[in-house]
């Protein structure tokens, strides 16, 4: 049992070993245009303040995650219906908010 324990040890190191990338410092990485940057800028909402508990999904009239209580909370971008996805300490989240346009 020892000696399997060894060569199967050897193989799974040598494999880890000579299968290793490495980074080919020749070539330079592409230098960011400036001229180009507001075009690539992708804008977000600006922050909601939520007024009253509100209860938060997983996916738009998915499952419940929680709740949250009156706080200003960060939209991601992603508006579906009556349905906006925000930026929560659980991850990205939605919540509904019947009638919502965002400001940008």
């Amino acid at each position: 049992m020892k000696k399997l324990t060894v060569i199967l040890t050897s193989i799974i190191f040598s494999a880890l070993v000579t299968g290793g990338a490495s980074a080919d410092y020749s070539i330079s990485p592409v230098q960011q245009n400036d001229e180009w940057a507001p075009y690539i800028s992708v804008a977000e909402p600006n922050p909601i303040e939520l007024s009253a508990i509100t209860v938060f999904y997983a996916a738009p009239g998915g499952k419940s995650l929680g709740s949250l209580e009156p706080q200003v909370v960060r939209p991601t971008g992603n508006i579906l219906g009556d349905w906006l996805q925000i930026y929560t300490w659980f991850g990205e989240a939605w919540i509904n908010i019947p009638g919502y346009v965002p400001s940008y």
